[in-house]
């Protein structure tokens, strides 16, 4: 980032992990994928700060893990086809980690095992500055 009014830098990947062959309790109990999750965060170059998951009754989980560059969010689906999406956030405020992020996503897929891996990634979206005014709608036009 340079510059007073320059906006953030970075990048979102977006995972979608179908047909999962882990251990299907690793997609029903959040306590037994934190720790890995936290690893494959730190063995990818990026920092981690905090987590919270929230278990959910069909049995799937949201973990949540607060990065010193953003964030990383997995969600879980074993009623649905196996299903994992994850969102990793990263900004590039000290030094690109657009690699980091993808290589975090390669550590995620060696986790939960997927037979199929949809992905997805984006220049990280910036809120524009309040003197600007958006019109979120006219993207797709």
């Amino acid at each position: 980032m340079t510059g007073p009014n320059a906006l953030p830098q970075g990048t979102l990947v977006r995972l979608l992990f179908r047909r999962c062959q882990c251990d299907p309790s690793w997609l029903r109990q959040p306590a037994l994928t934190r720790d890995a999750i936290r690893n494959a965060v730190r063995a990818s170059g990026l920092l981690d700060m905090a987590d919270t998951s929230c278990a959910f009754e069909n049995g799937g989980y949201t973990t949540a893990v607060i990065l010193a560059e953003s964030h990383l969010v997995v969600h879980t689906w074993p009623e649905s086809g196996r299903l994992v999406m994850i969102d990793i956030s990263v900004c590039d405020y000290s030094q690109p980690n657009r690699e980091r992020a993808l290589d975090l996503g390669g550590r995620l897929a060696e986790l939960f095992q997927p037979r199929e891996i949809l992905r997805e990634i984006l220049p990280l979206c910036p809120r524009a500055p309040e003197s600007v005014e958006v019109d979120c709608l006219s993207a797709g036009k």
